[in-house]
């Protein structure tokens, strides 16, 4: 689960490679989230602080340069987002009722949302 659209990093692109899945064979999914700031306790506000303000001085810095994407994450790491969708459950459930999972699941579980 993240802030970005999209996964990133070596997991993810394992998993695009393999299709879904890491070397190791676990299914991986992603679900984006969001930010909520005035939701932090102390100590991660206090780390993100110069973090959304660095991402916010470049985004501005660039001007019309910045790309939209820039500016959404500049205006996430300022005010907070909120990109939960029940609909981004429906692959993760789909594959849940497909099984079996060779072990990976002992059960299917019931979703209600």
């Amino acid at each position: 689960m993240g802030v970005s659209p999209q996964g990133n990093g070596d997991l993810w692109t394992e998993a695009r490679i393999n299709g879904g899945y890491s070397d190791s064979g676990g299914r991986l999914f992603y679900l984006q989230g969001g930010y909520a700031p005035e939701k932090l306790g102390f100590f991660y506000r206090m780390m993100m602080k110069p973090m959304a303000g660095s991402v916010v001085r470049q985004v501005q810095a660039r001007g019309e340069a910045a790309t939209d994407q820039e500016r959404r994450m500049a205006e996430i790491f300022q005010h907070g987002g909120d990109f939960v969708r029940e609909e981004a459950l429906d692959e993760i459930v789909r594959w849940f009722r497909e099984g079996p999972h060779d072990g990976e699941v002992k059960a299917v579980p019931s979703v209600d949302i």
